[in-house]
Parts: C-alpha cells; structure tokens; sequence
C-alpha cells in the first residue's frame, strides 16, 4: 500500500503528510491566528522523526533522524496539525515485519529476512527506515517504511 502525498490533497504542496509538533500554543493577541508555537515549523526547516508518535515529526535537533524538509507551512487546526514533507527517501511502503524480530521502534533501521523486515545489528544502518513501532512482532504485522532513506542525524 501506498500512502497519499500531500499533493492529491486541497492545499496542494508536493510532499508526505505527517502530524507535527511545534511544541505548545502560546497565546498573543499581537498576532493574526492569536498566538504561535513554541518552536513553530516553517517551509525548508529540516524535519525529523518524532518517536513518540506514528506519523510525526518535529523540527530537527541534535542527534534526530532527519527524514525531509518541511514542504510549506503546516496546516489544520491548532491542536492536530499536519505538514508536507519532502522525503529523504525514496517512497513509503507497508511492509511485513518477521515474526522472529525484537521490538520495532519509530526511526528503527530494518533490513531484509526472507521477504520480511528484520531488524539491523548493532551499529548497521540501512535504506529502510520504521514509521511505526511493534511491540509485539510475532503477532504478524506490517507497518509503514520509508525506502531507499538516504539522510541522516544532526550531529
């Protein structure tokens, strides 16, 4: 399965939908929505992998994952919004966990086990990339994972 791109929705901007966390609202009647975020996200910040949260992402800092660039500002009420992101990869796919694998988390590298993901070695990087995490992988399960990922982590 593939996911929908930001540009098959209204707002048009060519990238992948993600929640974002800006950090908390901060009301200010000097501005035009009432307020702004703590750390407000806007078109070309570098985006990372939130790991607390399927789908999500928050500006990059160090040490993050970084998966894309913010593609236009976010959107959506201000509880629950969302933002375009231009990948650093190559697409997203559903992807079958191996029944035998340990604990998938968000941002966890994953590499091929007989047409399923497994998980790396220590210290091993590859192109696949866990949107989502398992807990429990010997339930049977596939998840969302960004392919042919080619970034990396702020230093």
């Amino acid at each position: 399965m593939a996911y929908k791109v930001a540009s098959e929705y209204p707002h048009g901007v060519d990238g992948v939908n993600f929640a974002v966390d800006q950090g908390a609202f901060i009301k200010d009647d000097r501005f035009k929505n009432g307020g702004d975020f703590e750390s407000p996200v806007k078109d070309g910040d570098f985006l990372a992998l939130d790991p607390t949260v399927a789908w999500g992402v928050k500006k990059a800092g160090a040490g993050d994952m970084v998966i894309g660039v913010a593609a236009g500002k976010p959107f959506g009420p201000i509880e629950g919004q969302a933002i375009a992101v231009k990948m650093f990869g190559s697409m997203i796919l559903d992807m079958p966990i191996a029944k035998t694998a340990s604990a998938v988390g968000i941002g966890d590298y994953l590499k091929f086990a007989g047409g399923e993901l497994t998980n790396v070695g220590e210290g091993e990087r590859s192109a696949f990339v866990a949107l989502a995490a398992v807990a429990d992988p010997s339930v049977g399960v596939s998840i969302p994972v960004l392919c042919g990922y080619y970034g990396g982590s702020f230093l």
